[in-house]
């Protein structure tokens, strides 16, 4: 079935609008599904070559048209299509099943129903892996700063997926990137744009002034994803011309929590932090949405009380000034690495969990459908979750910062 015919049957359970108008490019050059697919084989959510041995396809080496129009995306295009479930995607399925909102059904909330003919109208745009964090949960492909500390956990834990990359395979994005993205550039409408730490990347910049250039930046939305590492004011003099930028700030805690789990580089300290979320939400007038993230996980979960005493008060008073935009906090849940995510908890201390949370002031802004989804979940896994346990006694030991049980003193226990 072509990719472009308008489906006989009812798909809504199946269909997701990604494939067909989006493109989830990867710091090292891959290009994925989107951000949520699987990332593993055999059923990894990467753009393949379709003939045989259908190889991974990497920017650096193929064009962006090419692996738009001829790549593994097209027969999951096909598959939704004919009301099959991508295998790639089952992660979005499965929250779905527990009465969660996934991935797929917000995608479809922006996007609609209708997109059946391939256009690119939305990149997740992750251009290089600079970044000055060095987030436990994360790896090289996402932080160079993570490279020398990723090493010492992937030789002490059998566990922790190798990273085989070299510096050279983060470097694809480059002036001819650019202008073949631009050769799409009457159909974009939204980009994503994380990193790394997309403030440090001088492309970044270049791209943005390229678009400006060319006079599509009026129809624009951009979203960005940041550590609130850096700011400067001359940011709002681009962002002006593009039709709306919206922000999205990763914190995963108040104060030590946060430190202890992205270890910012030194000079990024907390309070830096905290005056940074506050020059972003009042200070830019041209950001029309502003959000405070928390990726939520087995370790920090228990602290978001904290967490919602220090962020609320920020929203709230963007929310009260009609001249300032959009303000909310949100809870992105982690996936990856498994051992990590609330999934491989017990379900007897995920229930406890969600008792101790009952108790906060906050309990209604914390205790989402989709968290609810999470705490209720039957899924858990004891091995997961021992290595969760042996992981974190192994960061301890590299990151040289004390106990972690000395910040995280909840009862973690299968």
């Amino acid at each position: 079935m072509s990719s472009d015919k308008i489906p006989t049957k009812d798909i809504s359970g199946v269909y997701c609008p990604l494939p067909f108008n989006h493109m989830n490019l990867h710091p090292n050059g891959h290009v994925g599904l989107c951000c949520v697919s699987e990332m593993f084989p055999p059923n990894d959510g990467f753009y393949r070559d379709r003939s045989a041995p259908r190889d991974m396809m990497n920017l650096s080496r193929n064009s962006v048209s090419e692996m738009w129009l001829d790549s593994s995306v097209v027969d999951a295009r096909n598959e939704m299509l004919k009301g099959i479930k991508p295998a790639a995607c089952h992660n979005c399925y499965k929250i779905e099943e527990r009465g969660g909102k996934s991935r797929r059904k917000t995608e479809i909330e922006r996007w609609g129903q209708n997109i059946y003919k391939p256009r690119l109208e939305f990149l997740d745009l992750r251009m290089s892996n600079l970044c000055n964090s060095k987030c436990m949960m994360c790896n090289p492909d996402s932080s160079s700063s993570l490279a020398k500390e990723y090493k010492q956990w992937e030789d002490k834990l059998d566990f922790v997926q190798a990273d085989p990359k070299t510096y050279q395979e983060y470097q694809w994005f480059n002036e001819e990137k650019i202008e073949q993205i631009l050769e799409h550039k009457d159909t974009l409408k939204y980009m994503y744009i994380n990193g790394g730490e997309p403030f440090m990347m001088p492309f970044h910049w270049k791209f943005l002034e390229r678009l400006i250039e060319e006079g599509v930046a009026e129809n624009i939305h951009i979203s960005y994803n940041t550590n609130c590492s850096m700011f400067e004011t001359w940011y709002d003099d681009i962002w002006k011309h593009f039709k709306h930028v919206s922000l999205g700030m990763s914190v995963d805690g108040y104060d030590k929590v946060n430190e202890w789990i992205r270890k910012p580089v030194k000079g990024n300290t907390w309070e830096q932090i905290d005056e940074h979320v506050n020059k972003l939400f009042f200070e830019c007038p041209s950001l029309y949405a502003v959000n405070i993230t928390n990726t939520v996980q087995f370790l920090n979960a228990p602290y978001l009380d904290d967490y919602y005493k220090w962020a609320q008060p920020i929203v709230d008073k963007r929310c009260k000034d009609p001249k300032l935009g959009i303000a909310t906090i949100n809870q992105n849940f982690l996936v990856f690495p498994h051992y990590l995510s609330l999934n491989c908890a017990s379900v007897e201390w995920k229930q406890n969990l969600k008792q101790h949370l009952q108790t906060s002031k906050y309990a209604q802004q914390i205790l989402t459908p989709t968290m609810i989804s999470y705490l209720d979940a039957k899924d858990q896994n004891l091995n997961l979750w021992n290595q969760g346990m042996k992981f974190m006694d192994t960061v301890e030991v590299t990151r040289k910062m004390g106990p972690w049980r000395d910040i995280f003193d909840y009862d973690y226990k299968f």
